[in-house]
């Protein structure tokens, strides 16, 4: 025996162990102990249980291993155990050798004997060298005899004794069976199983899983009083933990001595026992998850059912086929002895299958025999072979062709044609066989070792893709955001894979479009042409000029988006590049003769490729030069698509045809090596996921079935086929995944969204109409947006919340940009000389999508893309110098000083803003960090952070401090600080170790990372909290994991200690800055290094100092901060393109720099205290703050505060806070008049050289400052496309609302108009602008905090009198807000009264009428396509509308009769009701997505799956009954349940537990309504009273009494709801309706029942724009009020709706509003009919009465109601309000 050393440097070795003509080879460990002895026939080997796992492919030579185990190191973290691991020895002829890891054997030759069997429990013959080089699956062979038998036992219900194998052999924990035990209690058997897979002395992890169990076994047995049995437990189970932490063992000990333990402040929230076992059972997952030794003990392998039977089978047909006598109908009747035919019938006889004797085992779903003809004992259950299963991808160069039948009689085993198994498996011929050509090389043999994993059909296979969690509707793009209107059919669409907003179109006319959904602007179109016709060949000539007409067929971005493909019907493709805002010509190819189907990017030999495909049959790869490289030819019809792929290094494609044929191709000219057959065998197109790890196929047959179906790569067989497809379609159905999780198809004028994980449809979108019939669809790389195609020969952008929140950030951006340009206040002078006062009255609305409007110019900075892209129109303006914005005196900003925060020992090092916006967090240098936090009261309503309001010093009752580790010398310590993301905890560091602290408590959680070296910087990595990047003092960074507490990986190439972190989700990149001055651009999973920069210092300059990396939100860009500069850089460039430097006024370095939250600003701080304000896309100074402004007077002898730290608010753009360096923090805002930090005006000179510009202001939108103007006459340049010059005398006044997307202007008849851009259109709700009226000029306007309500201001006869038109003109402004102001008076109003059935639109739901169940609850579906009530008897009912050429859209509508909809099942969803059930309340709730809906009637809690109408659970069983449900708004698991006892519980759905209960009402709940502007719940009752909540620690925040008529006792529901707002309240009582502030949790209007609406109100509602209240009343009423105001604008009598009554009055007992149509409302009457009223067609809207007053001669100067007031098509004198 010998070793030989492979490194001087390293510790691994190959050990050689030789006897006679016998080698063994093991790689060999140092620094592990190997025991060893010999005989001279054996060799055991044992290693200790801490070894590495060393794995080799079966192809391995010893030199090759000896080479890659070089270098290989012991995995750190497993403890050091001195017990050795059980050893199962197997013994071969001559040796025999343990396996425990990894072992391989290489021995003389000696093949297999064909007639003898290879047995699983016999190796008695010497194995050939292939199955020795097999050697882990060999090592593993008892292991997986163990899981068959595991399976058998569990298919013959044997549990026990499953249980039992499981646990004595330590190879599968079941953690099913383990949460099934620790959830009953059942202790004994917990510790009991979890004994054979570990020890509680194993490792931390095992020890903390001991410690939870015996930990809640002592407390559940203290929450008994039993404190005997506590004692026992204390004593002998929880004792073994005092060695380890005696101090704990103490407290547990003191619990004995509490009268409840929940007097023990860590235990004050353990509730009942089973809501504590379930936490327990969460925590003891993720430990086990964590503990290195439950690895890969935790899934059971995935292999086919019954296969130990299925093995056994095929073991007796191969005994069977030996027998010299085989007999036709073999008698088997045991299994113990091998079987044998008795010889006594003589001759051999035809081998016929007989099913084996075994009753009780179960038949295997599929089993392949190996016998041609099937063998004699095929199992009766199994079926035929299927000749076109796939039997594996790339297998075999021809696998559709059959086996000669020369290679099938050579072999000694009997191969099975149609299935080809063995042939696939090794495709290889055998060295007789002549007929069967060999086309493999070694890519292919690579690439079938990566695809296959080397499995044949018998092996047993891993699951590849783990679980994913349930899905949520929310995270898939089903809202409309905004439709794109192209011009011509939509062929091809795809987001750019890192700016994705940026959407590239193809057309039918060939045209190519780039748009920003963001700003909804198209900002390329490249028209179809043909670049250089000469190039192209003769046949595509003469094709264009007989016909020209050219369609775009697919359009696609390159992998780093530099260029875009373009593929056309007639032969072309052209390649662009893609630079800045322009598409530039890059290559044009005559590719292929006909139509090009598909075009796709490749990276074949790290080398960009364009692959095409065609009519012609073949597949094309050419280089970006334009040479064509590869041609693969082979298909048998046209290319439909290709699909190119890489697996690690193995490149491939795989093509489609339009015979349905399916082939992949390696990029070696040698040919297809897979030929099968697609569902549907016609068109169909291959994806693979994002990640890459799954395949998919989507398409269609000639007959019109559409097929979306997941391929099994290792198999190349379907894995799933996914349900959902109604109707046969005309055309081909296109699909796209996103995010690893989800399929979408276009189809049926919907898209329709699949899990991949579950086959049955997940969810349709319609995109509220207007999709053709097979719409195309494209996801963005985050799967945030979705395009889809619509009829009209456009485009949709659809989004879920992220998308939202990404457009509106970008909506944000391009606001700010553009408002300096067009948010003008207009003062005395002239504004327009060619414009008449009555032609200002005829603006019209301009959308600022026209390509008619005027260019902004930014105070002479170009407009800029979101891409930092130049729009084309704008190539040509002059930039002009900026005046700086100075603010030098306190007066002209807002701050505030935190209290407290002076602190001269400690500077201020590190600053946050909580990522609520509620307080402000600042890290000393002196490792403490203090907190302050903004309450919400009446001068602070939102309770966010701001500079008119001072916070408060917040620290918890026990007065203990944040306080890091510091070193002996603290000034050589870099104070490091990070928060999570729901502020729950903060991680901070200071020279010493890494704390975590509770952000409620101030106590620290725990503590990691020690020094040396000491931590300097802390990122959370934005898509895993347990994941954090560490920089370190030693220039390292460290990627801890902090649920396993280890250090996953090191990062190193800095020379000096890290300075900051930042993470792009987008770019997948991690970059690096440091006290060297460089930065580093890491991937951010493999934690590769891609790039590093040295930022450019000023000549001479040292590299210190600190360097500061924050990326845009767009998550593109990057602002790198340094003293000597300011940089922003393209990090998918890793390139710096703007640059700045301190100058002039600002010459002093910089201390700090950060974003504002919109990332448009750049807030800067200076070491002489200047802070300065810069334009964050162009880095052009926008603002100065003096150090006068916000600092004290320095005294003489004290020294200069400097600015530390500055940081942004999260949701505030235009709010800054700065720490200080004597301790000091303080919040600044710009001033009330201003309210944004100031724009420079452009300046330009004239010819007099006086300026035409203005001076600049700090405020571009609510100025409240006189500004001077030119003289009347004058001549003024506003903006490029208005240059005017006015002697006009009238002077129109104007007025934005906050939003900025509403103009108000007044005109010259005395009346205003609006003018809005396409945002504002929305607001709107797509209305045309409107004309106002109104008999007197207007002299002032504001617009209120809701953004389409506007206050005016009209003088009194005598101001009219008294002022000429000239004298309007100058007319100051006056504020609403001022007292002088004349107050409005409310005039009564008109009703308008709808009495006759002609006189409204109804329909009555069909079948709903029932006498013996009152309509007890009644919603619209929040789709808006269907009515749900919930009747008196717990029966609920549904109708629902369908889309047809009557009802286009869809929607619920009055015009149209619905469907009374049941499942085929004809289930009812029914209730428990109670025997008595009058009594009941019903309640009901429906999910956001329709899939679901929660009720109760007097009994459970019911969930019914709407699809189905099945009972998905039931939860909360009475008493106390429910009578109220309200799921919260940001969490679906989270449910508010009033209760009949008057309590409401909060109950959790996902742990099936009660959070909470709040109490305070008297009698039962009657209405829920969440807030999530306030975070607050507010609950009514049956006694007349409403309580307000906090909506997350669910404290009462106070309550009010309805103010009921005298003598009226509090009885009767009292509903509640929110307006849109979120602020105003909606309170119904029978007695009245009131209008909340729920912000002062104040009344502010009532409404009484009086005059023709004087009886009781029984259920009232806002409708869904919340501009209208409706209500219903015990007489059959139903009124229609402003929901402002509660004025009454309409009544509709019974007669209109209701049948002339023959009975017992029918009342109304319930009213509900339709999601989508304001004025649609549905009614349930009593008598259990449902109806849906509209108005008339002609009206369109419910009437609004106009105000009524009297002149002297009695005569009223109003005019008559209108039932419309926006889209009126009545006269023209009505007003419109």
């Amino acid at each position: 025996m010998w070793r030989t050393p492979v490194s001087s440097a390293q510790s691994t070795s190959i050990l050689f162990i030789e006897s006679a003509s016998k080698r063994v080879i093991i790689p060999y460990v140092t620094s592990h102990t190997l025991l060893m002895h010999f005989n001279r026939t054996r060799v055991v080997i044992r290693e200790r249980e801490h070894g590495s796992h060393f794995c080799f492919p079966s192809w391995a030579e010893p030199h090759q291993i000896r080479t890659q185990t070089k270098g290989i190191r012991h995995k750190r973290g497993y403890q050091q155990q001195d017990r050795l691991s059980k050893i199962s020895e197997t013994t071969y002829q001559n040796y025999t050798v343990s396996f425990i890891f990894f072992l391989v054997v290489a021995t003389r030759g000696g093949g297999r004997n064909p007639r003898k069997p290879h047995s699983l429990n016999r190796f008695d013959q010497p194995l050939t060298t292939h199955q020795i080089l097999q050697g882990e699956k060999m090592s593993s062979l008892s292991r997986e005899l163990v899981f068959l038998i595991l399976q058998f036992l569990d298919e013959e219900k044997f549990k026990e004794s499953v249980h039992k194998l499981e646990q004595e052999s330590g190879f599968y924990f079941n953690i099913k069976y383990f949460e099934e035990k620790a959830l009953a209690g059942e202790w004994d058997e917990v510790e009991k199983y979890l004994s054979g897979f570990t020890k509680v002395d194993d490792n931390r992890y095992s020890m903390k899983i001991f410690f939870e169990i015996r930990k809640q076994k002592y407390l559940e047995a203290l929450d008994r009083n039993d404190r005997a049995k506590a004692v026992e437990i204390l004593a002998k189970d929880l004792k073994v933990f005092a060695t380890f932490n005696e101090e704990l063992y103490k407290e547990i000990t003191q619990l004995l001595t509490l009268e409840n333990f929940r007097e023990n402040e860590q235990l004050s929230k353990y509730g009942d026992t089973r809501s504590a076992r379930s936490i327990m059972y969460t925590e003891l997952k993720k430990l086990i998850e964590a503990n290195p030794l439950f690895r890969e003990k935790l899934a059971f392998p995935s292999f086919k059912a019954s296969r130990l039977r299925t093995l056994i089978n095929q073991s007796l047909n191969w005994q069977h086929q030996l027998c010299k006598n085989p007999r036709p109908n073999p008698d088997i009747k045991t299994l113990f002895l091998d079987h044998s035919c008795n010889a006594a019938n003589g001759g051999a006889r035809a081998i016929t299958p007989v099913n084996l004797p075994v009753a009780a085992v179960a038949r295997p779903s599929n089993f392949v025999p190996l016998g041609v003809h099937g063998g004699p004992f095929q199992a009766s259950a199994a079926p035929a072979p299927n000749p076109n299963a796939l039997a594996g991808w790339m297998a075999n160069p021809h696998p559709s062709s059959s086996v000669p039948s020369g290679v099938v009689s050579a072999s000694p085993f009997q191969l099975q044609q149609p299935n080809q198994v063995n042939v696939l498996k090794h495709p290889r011929a055998p060295s007789n066989s002549l007929g069967l050509m060999d086309y493999q090389n070694a890519d292919h043999e690579q690439l079938m070792k990566r695809l296959r994993s080397a499995q044949t059909s018998n092996e047993v296979t891993y699951p590849a893709h783990p679980p994913h969690p349930s899905a949520s509707l929310d995270d898939l793009p089903r809202n409309v955001v905004s439709t794109m209107r192209q011009g011509s059919v939509v062929m091809s669409m795809d987001f750019h894979p890192a700016h994705h907003t940026l959407l590239a179109v193809g057309c039918s006319s060939g045209e190519v479009s780039l748009w920003e959904v963001g700003s909804k602007e198209k900002i390329v179109t490249q028209p179809f042409k043909i670049w250089n016709m000469a190039a192209c060949t003769g046949i595509f000539q003469g094709t264009i000029v007989k016909e020209p007409s050219i369609s775009v067929t697919r359009v696609a971005w390159s992998p780093d988006g530099n260029l875009i493909g373009v593929s056309f019907t007639k032969h072309l493709i052209h390649v662009y590049a893609y630079q800045g805002s322009e598409l530039r010509q890059h290559l044009e190819i005559d590719a292929h003769v006909g139509c090009v189907n598909d075009l796709a990017f490749a990276h074949p030999n790290k080398q960009m490729c364009v692959v095409t495909c065609g009519d012609d049959k073949l597949i094309k790869v050419w280089d970006l030069s334009g040479k064509k490289l590869y041609t693969f030819e082979g298909h048998d019809a046209q290319v439909y698509s290709i699909c190119p792929h890489q697996k690690e290094n193995i490149q491939f494609i795989f093509s489609t045809a339009l015979d349905g044929k399916i082939k992949a191709w390696l990029y070696d000219n040698v040919g297809s090596r897979v030929d099968y057959d697609a569902p549907g065998q016609w068109c169909t197109t291959m994806l693979y996921s994002a990640d890459g790890s799954r395949l998919f196929s989507c398409g269609t047959s000639k007959e019109g079935d559409s097929f979306l179906v997941e391929w099994n790569e290792s198999e190349g067989a379907l894995k799933r086929t996914y349900q959902g497809f109604r109707k046969k379609s005309n055309g081909v159905v296109q699909f796209d995944t996103t995010r690893n999780r989800y399929l979408a198809v276009g189809e049926d004028n919907q898209v329709k969204f699949w899990d991949m994980d579950n086959t049955n449809l997940l969810t349709t979108v319609d995109a509220e109409g207007g999709l053709p019939n097979l719409p195309r669809l494209r996801f963005n790389k985050e799967g945030n947006l979705l395009a889809v195609t619509t009829a009209d020969n456009g485009f949709k952008i659809l989004a879920n919340a992220d998308g939202l929140r990404t457009l509106r950030a970008y909506e944000a951006r391009s606001y700010e940009a553009s408002k300096a340009s067009i948010d003008m206040k207009v003062s005395t002078s002239a504004m327009v000389s060619s414009m008449s006062p009555a032609a200002v009255g005829k603006v019209e609305h301009m959308d600022t999508d026209s390509p008619a409007r005027p260019t902004p110019i930014h105070n002479g900075i170009e407009a800029m893309s979101r891409t930092m892209e130049k729009p084309r129109h704008l190539e040509s303006v002059d930039k002009k110098p900026l005046e700086l914005t100075e603010i030098v005196d306190p007066t002209q900003c807002r701050q505030v000083t935190m209290p407290d925060s002076k602190d001269s020992v400690s500077k201020v090092a590190r600053l946050l803003y909580t990522n609520s916006g509620v307080g402000v967090l600042a890290l000393g240098a002196n490792g403490v960090q203090r907190l302050w936090k903004w309450s919400r009261n009446e001068q602070n309503p939102t309770g966010k952070a701001t500079a008119s309001v001072t916070p408060q010093h917040w620290q918890p009752n026990s007065g203990l401090l944040m306080a890091n580790d510091v070193p002996e010398n603290p000034e050589t310590a870099v104070p490091c600080i990070a928060l999570s993301k729901n502020d729950s905890y903060v991680m901070s560091a200071c020279g010493g170790k890494v704390s975590l602290f509770n952000m409620m408590t101030f106590k620290v959680m725990t503590t990691f990372m020690p020094p040396p070296p000491a931590s300097t910087f802390l990122a959370f990595h934005p898509q895993d909290n347990n994941i954090i990047a560490i920089g370190m003092e030693d220039s390292s960074i460290h990627i801890y994991n902090v649920r396993v507490d280890e250090v996953k990986t090191k990062l190193k190439g800095h020379q000096k200690h890290i300075t900051g972190l930042a993470f792009s989700t987008a770019l997948n990149t991690l970059v690096s800055s440091g006290a060297d001055a460089q930065l580093f651009f890491w991937t951010a999973d493999s934690w590769e290094k891609k790039k590093s920069s040295v930022i450019q210092l000023p000549p001479g300059k040292a590299p210190v100092g600190d360097t500061r990396v924050q990326f845009h939100n767009d998550q593109i860009h990057l602002l790198v901060s340094h003293e000597t500069q300011l940089a922003i850089y393209d990090a998918s460039k890793m390139e710096c393109i703007h640059k700045w430097v301190p100058q002039e006024a600002l010459s002093s370095p910089i201390t700090s720099a950060s974003y504002s939250c919109n990332s448009q600003l750049v807030y800067a701080s200076f070491n002489d205290g200047n802070i300065a304000v810069f334009d964050a896309e162009s880095l052009r100074l926008r603002c100065r703050i003096a150090p006068s402004a916000y600092m004290p007077q320095p005294t003489p002898n004290s020294a200069p505060i400097i600015p530390q730290v500055i940081t942004a608010h999260p949701q505030e753009p235009n709010q800054l806070a700065v720490g200080l360096s004597d301790g000091s923090v303080k919040v600044i805002e710009p001033s009330e008049a201003s309210r944004r930090w100031g724009v420079g005006v452009a300046v330009t000179a004239d010819k007099a050289g006086a300026e035409n510009g203005r001076p600049s202001s700090s405020s571009a939108a609510n100025n409240s400052t006189l500004e001077s103007s030119p003289e009347v006459g004058s001549s003024m340049k506003i903006m490029d496309g208005f240059a005017t010059s006015s002697t006009a005398i009238n002077l129109p006044r104007l007025r934005f609302n906050k939003e900025g997307n509403l103009l108000a202007v007044t005109t010259a008849d005395n009346g205003f108009k609006i003018l809005t851009n396409a945002d504002g259109l929305r607001t709107l709700g797509a209305y045309e602008v409107l004309s106002y009226e109104a008999s007197k000029a207007f002299i002032d306007m504001k617009f209120l905090a809701r953004v389409s309500m506007l206050v005016v201001q009209v003088p009194t006869s005598a101001m009219v009198s008294s002022m000429s038109p000239a004298s309007i003109g100058k007319v100051e402004h006056m504020d609403t807000d001022s007292p002088a102001r004349p107050t409005p008076v409310h005039k009564p109003l008109e009703l308008t009264e709808i009495v006759d059935p002609t006189q409204c639109r109804q329909v009555t739901m069909p079948d709903s009428k029932d006498s013996v169940s009152k309509v007890a609850r009644l919603l619209y579906t929040n789709s808006g396509v269907g009515v749900l009530a919930l009747e008196a008897n717990g029966v609920q009912r549904l109708w629902k509308w369908s889309r047809n050429e009557q009802n286009p859209t869809g929607k619920a509508t009055a015009s149209v009769t619905p469907q009374h909809w049941q499942p085929n099942s004809g289930l009812l969803m029914a209730n428990d009701v109670p025997e008595n059930p009058e009594t009941a309340v019903p309640c009901i709730a429906l999910s956001k997505n329709d899939s679901y809906v929660k009720s109760a009637c007097g009994g459970k809690v019911s969930l019914f799956n709407m699809m189905t109408f099945k009972v998905m659970t039931t939860f909360m069983p009475p008493p106390p009954a429910s009578t109220f449900l309200a799921f919260h708004p940001q969490d679906n698991n989270i449910i508010a349940i009033g209760m009949e006892d008057s309590s409401i519980h909060i109950y959790n759905v996902r742990v099936d537990e009660v959070k909470t209960k709040l109490k305070g009402h008297q009698k039962h709940i009657t209405g829920l309504a969440f807030s999530t502007a306030l975070n607050t719940l507010v609950s009514s009752g049956a006694d007349a009273q409403l309580f307000f909540w906090t909506a997350d620690s669910w404290e009462k925040k106070k309550s009010s009494v309805i103010q009921l008529p005298p003598g009226k006792a509090p009885v009767g529901d009292t509903r509640v709801q929110f307006h849109n707002d979120q602020i105003h309240l909606l309170v119904s009582h029978e007695t009245q309706l009131a209008i909340y502030d729920a912000s002062k949790m104040e009344c502010i209007h009532k409404w009484v029942p009086q005059e023709a609406l004087s009886s009781p109100i029984t259920s009232a509602s806002y409708s869904c724009n919340s501009q209208l209240v409706y209500a219903s009343f015990t007489d059959g009423n139903i009124a229609v009020f402003d929901a402002e105001s509660l004025r009454l604008r309409c009544r509709i009598a019974p007669s209109a709706y209701m049948p002339q009554p023959n009975s017992a009055p029918i009342i109304p007992q319930v009213i509900t509003a339709h999601p989508q149509e304001p004025n649609q409302l549905a009614v349930g009457l009593a008598d259990g009919s449902v109806k849906v009223i509209e108005p008339s067609e002609a009206s369109r809207r419910w009437g609004v009465g106009v105000a009524v007053t009297a002149d002297k001669s009695g005569a009223e100067n109003g005019r008559p109601s209108s039932s419309s007031a926006a889209n009126n098509s009545t006269s023209d004198h009505q007003i419109q309000r």
